[in-house]
C-alpha cells in the first residue's frame, strides 16, 4: 500500500532535505568569515567549523528536527501524512487537513527552510562586506558567485515554501493540494537538476 510506504519514506526524504539547508547554512558562514593572516590571529583564536565533528552535528540537528514527525508517523494510526494525487503524479505529503500535519509543516519546512534563505543571504553579504579593502576584481567575482548561490538557493526552494504555505492556509477549503500540486513537481525538478549540476561540478573540478 502507497500509504504505508508514504508513512516510512517521507521522514527521511525530509532528513536529507533538512540536512542538505545545514550544510548550505554552513558554507555560507565560511564565506562570511574574512580569513586573518598570521599576525592578525589572537592565540585564542578557533578554526572555522569543517570536519567531521561539524558534520555530525549537522546529521544530529537535523534529526532533532525530524523527530516530531518521526515519532507521530510511529504512534499515531494513520499517520501525519497522506499521498497527494494530482493526473499521473503521486507524492507524499504531510496531513494537511489535520493539525498536527500543519504543525509538524512549520516546524520541519517552513522554518527550517525561511531560517536556511534568510542565514545565508546575511553570510554572504556580510561576507562581500568583508572583502571591502581587497582589490575590485576579488570583489567583483566573489558578488557574483555570493549573488548567485544566494538566488539559486531561494528560486529552488520558494515553490516548496510556497505550497507548504498556501496548503497550511486553505486546508478547509479543499480536499486534495490539486490547484497547488505544480509548485511540488517544480520543487522536484529543480532541486534534482541543482543535484546534477553540483555533481557534474565535482567530476569537473576533480
Amino acid at each position: 500500500q502507497i500509504g504505508t510506504i508514504c508513512k516510512g519514506y517521507f521522514p527521511v526524504r525530509l532528513y536529507f532535505y533538512v540536512c542538505s539547508w545545514g550544510f548550505t547554512a554552513l558554507l555560507a558562514y565560511r564565506f562570511s568569515v574574512k580569513p586573518k593572516t598570521q599576525s592578525e590571529m589572537p592565540v585564542t583564536h578557533k578554526k572555522l567549523p569543517t570536519g567531521i565533528k561539524t558534520m555530525e552535528y549537522i546529521w544530529v540537528i537535523a534529526g532533532v528536527v525530524m523527530l516530531p514527525t518521526i515519532l507521530s508517523s510511529m504512534v499515531i494510526k494513520d499517520g501525519v501524512t497522506e499521498v497527494e494525487t494530482s493526473g499521473n503524479s503521486r507524492v507524499c505529503v504531510y496531513d494537511y487537513h489535520t493539525g498536527l500535519g500543519s504543525v509538524l509543516s512549520v516546524i520541519t519546512l517552513v522554518i527550517p527552510m525561511c531560517f536556511t534563505v534568510l542565514y545565508n543571504t546575511y553570510c554572504y553579504i556580510n561576507g562581500i562586506y568583508a572583502l571591502q579593502t581587497a582589490p575590485q576584481s576579488v570583489i567583483s567575482r566573489q558578488m557574483q558567485r555570493a549573488g548567485g548561490y544566494a538566488l539559486v538557493l531561494a528560486g529552488v526552494w520558494a515553490p516548496d515554501l510556497a505550497y507548504n504555505l498556501l496548503r497550511i492556509m486553505t486546508a478547509s477549503e479543499y480536499d486534495g493540494g490539486d490547484p497547488f500540486h505544480v509548485l511540488l513537481n517544480i520543487t522536484f525538478t529543480l532541486t534534482s537538476l541543482q543535484v546534477c549540476c553540483v555533481f557534474f561540478k565535482f567530476i569537473i573540478i576533480c
